[in-house]
């Protein structure tokens, strides 16, 4: 066995074939993402070019089947993304390097803030960081996964947070900024400098799952001094699997959210409701909050209230966006010489916040 080059999955199987003209090539089966690809003396080779010198091999009554046919991809297992060998062969680890650096040297990235909505009055309680980007390819995991496989990674994570902390001084009122970070960014200090100087009871970091958890005792040492100093911790994805109840339970965050698989249709699922109260209520006994995520309708906003949830973020209370003009005079930090905020809130409730 060997790793897949495609979903970095653990459980490649390799199978030798020689060629007409005596050399040998390498099938490579994925049984995670269902990868078929080949490689030729160690080297990744285009599967048509296997593919013919097969046929020449064999005869047009033996040939193999037709490339579409053997390059059919399903949703890995494991849930990695998979990338097509032809878009890998033909951009290579160093075109991703340099796009990765041209947004890295300034070009190619904003940061657009939804909404994370105070239910009892519909004013905003904070507001969430989303890194976006220019072109190719489409989604920020796309792009954050492209940096980490040529260890740009930690870089791009930098940028995007030190982009997000710019609007500390633009939030309405007490709002909270929530920003997305790795566990290895924690680990390793890069965190705790970005946010040196920053209002850190004014800040919520999610913990993102984008690369393996290091020990719990480790990643909550680092988060130490930090909630210490008044940062909030959330926990992303709550309810999606063993994985997020376990970080709960490790982590004891302030903010549990709860993940889009249970908040959607949970109007018309006594299931969803259920699991929605608990851990409502495991959140109140443990001093902690939810945020209901991915809300899109308002029988689902409904069904939220009548469970007695206090906060909840998605389209139907607002899409991602700039933020509303408007300095807070309260924050410390000093927004960035050159950056400007244009636009407005989509609602005008967004423009303050709720009072007790």
């Amino acid at each position: 066995m060997a790793d897949c080059s495609q979903c970095g999955g653990h459980e490649l199987a390799q199978i030798s074939i020689a060629l007409a003209d005596g050399s040998t090539a390498v099938i490579n089966l994925c049984t995670c993402c269902d990868a078929r690809f080949w490689t030729r003396d160690g080297v990744v080779v285009p599967l048509e070019v296997v593919l013919t010198r097969l046929a020449d091999g064999a005869g047009a009554r033996d040939a193999p089947p037709a490339p579409s046919q053997l390059r059919r991809r399903r949703r890995p297992k494991c849930g990695r993304p998979v990338v097509a060998s032809s878009d890998r062969i033909s951009s290579g680890a160093d075109d991703v390097a340099e796009r990765v650096r041209r947004v890295l040297r300034g070009r190619g990235l904003s940061i657009s803030y939804q909404p994370i909505v105070d239910l009892r009055c519909g004013g905003p309680l904070g507001f969430e960081a989303l890194a976006r980007f220019a072109g190719p390819p489409s989604g920020p995991d796309a792009w954050f996964a492209d940096a980490a496989g040529v260890g740009l990674d930690a870089e791009l994570e930098s940028l995007a947070i030190e982009a997000a902390l710019d609007a500390l001084p633009w939030m309405p009122g007490g709002a909270y900024l929530s920003i997305n970070a790795s566990p290895a960014m924690v680990v390793s200090g890069r965190v705790k400098a970005l946010l040196s100087g920053v209002a850190v009871d004014r800040v919520v970091l999610e913990i993102t799952e984008h690369a393996p958890m290091p020990g719990y005792d480790v990643l909550g040492g680092a988060l130490r001094p930090l909630r210490a100093a008044g940062l909030r911790v959330a926990v992303d994805d709550a309810g999606a699997g063993y994985a997020s109840f376990s970080h709960i339970l490790n982590l004891r965050p302030d903010v549990i959210k709860l993940d889009i698989t249970i908040t959607r249709d949970i109007d018309k699922d006594v299931g969803r409701q259920a699991l929605a109260s608990a851990l409502r209520t495991f959140a109140g006994d443990t001093g902690s909050t939810v945020v209901a995520e991915g809300v899109e309708t308002e029988a689902e906003l409904g069904a939220l209230r009548e469970l007695g949830m206090g906060a909840a973020q998605g389209y139907h209370l607002g899409r991602p966006g700039p933020l509303p003009i408007r300095r807070d005079p309260l924050c410390s930090r000093s927004p960035g010489p050159d950056r400007r905020w244009a636009g407005a809130p989509r609602a005008p409730a967004l423009l303050t916040t709720c009072r007790p």
